[in-house]
């Protein structure tokens, strides 16, 4: 059966969306830093993918314990963290660090999560967080800053080759996504599993 729970509501402008909001402003900044060459842009790049992570982690600690949650905030947030973390796995296919058959796990199962999400809160509920879409979380910004942290150390030439791309494109960034695919289609057949009873439920008007 699927989780639901109610929500109260709360303002919109408060100090947890403002933080989640910086995920969402900052992903042309990513996009234009990682195309760039360098040392610093390879530092830049994981800079702010720590801090996509760290504003996840601030805004859940704001919204829960000082402002209070929202049901703006809860379909929110999680929007904020897949165009953020979307964004970064573009740019990872487009350096070849990922194929495009990750990318499309990816972006399925967050468009069919939020699918479903949007489903229950036409009803007046708020989908209840899965401990796998947690794991999902956990395993993708892991994956994200270690190809980050892993592409600095390359940079400086700590490890492997600067000049075989091909070779570094195949060893451990693809394979710390084949990881994290795997995790996000697991997720995915989870909420699909255990909320399919959420549709005769509710009746979408």
């Amino acid at each position: 059966m699927p989780e639901l729970k109610l929500r109260k509501t709360g303002p919109i402008l408060n100090a947890a969306n403002v933080v989640t909001s910086w995920r969402i402003a900052m992903c042309p900044v990513f996009i234009a830093v990682f195309l760039s060459e360098g040392l610093w842009a390879k530092v830049a790049v994981l800079a702010i993918a720590l801090s996509f992570e760290l504003s996840d982690l601030l805004d859940g600690i704001l919204a829960r314990r000082i402002v209070g949650s929202s049901d703006f905030g809860a379909l929110f947030d999680p929007f904020a963290d897949s165009v953020s973390r979307f964004t970064i796995f573009l740019c990872f296919m487009h350096a070849g660090y990922a194929s495009i058959w990750m990318v499309a796990v990816i972006f399925f199962r967050d468009m069919m999560v939020s699918y479903i999400r949007v489903w229950a809160a036409k009803s007046g509920f708020i989908l209840a967080a899965r401990l796998s879409g947690k794991i999902k979380a956990v395993c993708q910004g892991t994956g994200i800053l270690a190809i980050n942290l892993l592409a600095v150390l390359r940079e400086t030439g700590a490890i492997g080759d600067p000049g075989d791309a091909a070779c570094w494109t195949a060893g451990a960034p693809a394979w710390i996504m084949t990881g994290v695919a795997c995790v996000t289609a697991a997720s995915g057949i989870d909420y699909l599993a255990s909320n399919a009873g959420i549709f005769r439920r509710t009746d979408g008007n």
